[in-house]
């Protein structure tokens, strides 16, 4: 609520201050005013939102974490096979790889590195001064393909083999994105990875890469860099400058430091609530397509208090006006204009 003489209809009813309880006109001194605690209400802040959001040639990307990544862990598709920290191409049916070489596989005997060999007890039928065979060996019996070895006989032979490359590190899965020995989570579609972070991409509505950031244009980027903390004076400013042009802005100003020279606070409110009315009608088609699920109601009230803010906050540079400006408890909603993040792609819900 503003002022009980504009308290007409319930889009009049302003909800930034509580002064329609009080009249400036009969005290001298605003500073003798107690000024209770104001909030802005949700559906004025959505609404301030959505037009910084259209308006503001400057945006702050969305940025999160990935957490601090965890260590290398898969093998690339064309070198499925992992001895140790590093990864290999498969082996040909009918051998195992131990590291770099491919060794083909003993059949049912034991395997020794390099070779492969079976020892077992031979088949005897020997007298009993040479049991083993040792001079008589017609008397052992051994399988085929083994060597008679007296009370034993053998099978040794060298196993063929490959070498298969050098091998290749160990990387990520699909499913994560690998920077350096870590492993980590990948970015949304619409954002791009900055070592653990990710980045929002600046959106249709500000298509220039700024740093952390998105403008609309080079020179408004240049601009921002050199003051990277934007004031939310400024903000407003542009936004007004952009919907209503500087010469009924520059018109109105005068006519409000007229007025509160000649101590005239009523009068300086109507020309506030003139600005302020002329950016709504401006904007307020525009935000009806924003918010269909509203009652236009809804959205004309939000609009009108959304505008007074912003009408409000672009007087701040004025000294003069600060007297009169404290009624408005800019300081507890200014926080709103410090550029608002970009707009968020439907792809990152």
């Amino acid at each position: 609520m503003f002022f009980k003489r504009y308290q007409t209809t319930k889009e009049e009813n302003l909800e930034l201050t509580t002064l329609f309880l009080l009249d400036l006109n009969t005290t001298k001194n605003t500073n003798d005013i107690l000024i209770p605690e104001i909030n802005v209400s949700p559906p004025v802040t959505s609404v301030l939102h959505e037009i910084i959001h259209t308006y503001d040639p400057f945006c702050w990307r969305h940025l999160y974490g990935r957490g601090i990544g965890h260590p290398i862990h898969t093998c690339p598709n064309d070198s499925p096979d992992q001895d140790g920290l590093l990864c290999y191409p498969l082996c040909r049916t009918g051998y195992n790889g131990v590291g770099p070489v491919c060794w083909k596989k003993c059949e049912n005997i034991t395997s020794i590195g390099f070779a492969c060999i079976d020892i077992s007890i031979s088949e005897r039928s020997c007298p009993w001064y040479d049991k083993c065979g040792i001079f008589r060996r017609s008397c052992v019996s051994c399988p085929e393909n083994y060597t008679k070895l007296g009370c034993f006989c053998g099978q040794f032979y060298l196993r063929d083999n490959y070498g298969r490359g050098i091998g290749s590190s160990l990387i990520c899965s699909e499913d994560n994105q690998q920077i350096g020995l870590l492993c980590y989570e990948k970015c949304k579609k619409t954002y791009n990875s900055i070592g653990s972070m990710c980045l929002q991409n600046c959106p249709s509505t500000h298509t220039y890469s700024c740093y952390g950031g998105c403008s609309t244009t080079k020179e408004i980027c240049d601009s921002q860099i050199k003051n990277m903390t934007q004031s939310a004076i400024r903000t407003s400013l542009v936004i007004l400058n952009i919907i209503m042009g500087l010469p009924i802005m520059s018109t109105n100003i005068f006519d409000i430091i007229s007025n509160i020279a000649k101590n005239d606070w009523t009068q300086a409110i109507e020309n506030l609530l003139f600005i302020a009315k002329k950016l709504a009608q401006q904007i307020l088609p525009i935000l009806t397509q924003k918010f269909l699920r509203w009652s236009f109601d809804k959205i004309e009230s939000a609009t009108k208090n959304a505008s007074l803010i912003i009408t409000a906050t672009a007087m701040k540079d004025q000294n003069i006006l600060s007297p009169f400006l404290k009624f408005f408890h800019l300081d507890s909603f200014i926080s709103t204009f410090n550029h608002t993040y970009c707009e968020i792609s439907n792809d990152d819900f």
